[in-house]
């Protein structure tokens, strides 16, 4: 599974490409900001696929046999044919034979007690939660109490793996989830069980920037970092909900997004800042000023940026211990480069600034196009 997942750690190189499209869906303004990554790179890696028609069909639920296909694909599994069980309602010449009985020769799913499948009854939270546990050997919560799903739930509210904003309170185990929140949720887990290893250089398009950041290159950081807690197995998981996204502004414009994170960590972790590079074929002056925001208050100085690199310090450390965004915004300056275009990158995980032992995410992350009139 290695290969394809240090694959997906490297789509969000993609994104800095200005003229990057992702596919386009007859159905493309359904899926939600916060799934746009989880699609692209699903997509790229062949683990989902659109529909007949041209749809993505994002809030329609999924069966039992279309979940096991993409989950025994996302795990690059080997398929085999047969396994020890012999349901009447999974048939050798069905599309999902080969999905079905792999999952359950692996000991991921298991039929009813009648002896049925049930491959076309629709997937609850709770049927995914105990099959993305198993299919990804994730260590088990130590609380076993409750009924046979909690412990799943459980395992991966532990690590910061539960759906989208979906909180262990409020996990409703029985809800049947939305194609989107399975690809974004089994998108994260791809991440936070990815090995945290530079894979490739960054690409860039050509002219835009001369050189770029290297790992452990020390030139390109510039504020001390806080010290990782090492006693502990704290993650960071850094995403964006910008990709691919563009904007066209007005000279002077004021209180513009040039970045959305999501921060989800696995535990209590404190952030003290982030550091941002500009590329593109503007210049780092067409910028008035940066800050950051979050909860919609203002939690940095606004800063006026002096190079391409930015260090965003907040103005009192955040502590998170749950899924939050932060917002990063900018007037422009009424002297900006007009039809110039920039972006503000979050090159690499060292760039935020925590405790965490481990950041881990689609590096580089990108902002949003800006696009000066």
């Amino acid at each position: 599974m290695k290969t394809k997942i240090i694959w997906l750690l490297g789509f969000g190189l993609f994104f800095l490409n200005t003229n990057f499209v992702h596919a386009e869906f007859t159905d493309q303004t359904e899926i939600p900001a916060w799934g746009l990554e989880a699609v692209e790179a699903l997509l790229e890696a062949g683990y989902i696929n659109g529909n007949d028609d041209g749809s993505l069909a994002p809030n329609r639920t999924i069966n039992r046999a279309e979940f096991l296909k993409i989950l025994t694909s996302a795990t690059e599994a080997t398929l085999v044919q047969t396994s020890h069980a012999d349901f009447p309602d999974v048939a050798d010449d069905v599309w999902f034979s080969p999905y079905v009985h792999t999952a359950v020769s692996l000991g991921w799913a298991q039929g009813y007690p009648d002896g049925y499948f049930r491959p076309g009854n629709t997937i609850n939270r709770a049927e995914i939660a105990k099959l993305l546990v198993e299919a990804f050997g994730l260590d088990l919560a130590s609380d076993t109490s409750g009924a046979w799903y909690e412990i799943y739930l459980r395992t991966l509210n532990n690590q910061g793996l539960l759906p989208y904003q979906v909180n262990l309170n409020d996990a409703e185990p029985g809800k049947n989830p939305s194609r989107i929140e399975t690809f974004e949720q089994l998108h994260r887990l791809l991440m936070a069980t990815a090995p945290a290893e530079v894979i490739a250089p960054v690409q860039l398009p050509a002219g835009q920037i001369s050189e770029q950041p290297a790992e452990n290159d020390d030139k390109f950081l510039t504020f001390t970092p806080e010290t990782k807690d090492l006693s502990t197995t704290t993650k960071l998981n850094v995403k964006s909900a910008d990709a691919g996204n563009k904007q066209s502004v007005n000279l002077g414009q004021n209180n513009i997004t040039l970045m959305s994170l999501n921060l989800l960590p696995t535990g209590s972790t404190q952030i003290k800042g982030l550091q941002l590079r500009r590329v593109g074929n503007g210049d780092f002056s067409d910028f008035e000023n940066l800050w950051v925001e979050y909860s919609q208050q203002i939690i940095s100085p606004k800063i006026s940026p002096q190079s391409d690199f930015v260090y965003l310090q907040f103005s009192n450390p955040i502590t998170i211990s749950q899924s939050k965004n932060i917002v990063i915004k900018s007037q422009v300056s009424s002297t900006a480069n007009r039809s110039s275009s920039s972006r503000w990158v979050l090159f690499m995980p060292d760039w935020i600034n925590s405790n965490a032992r481990e950041t881990i995410g689609l590096f580089p992350i990108a902002g949003r196009d800006v696009n000066i009139r």
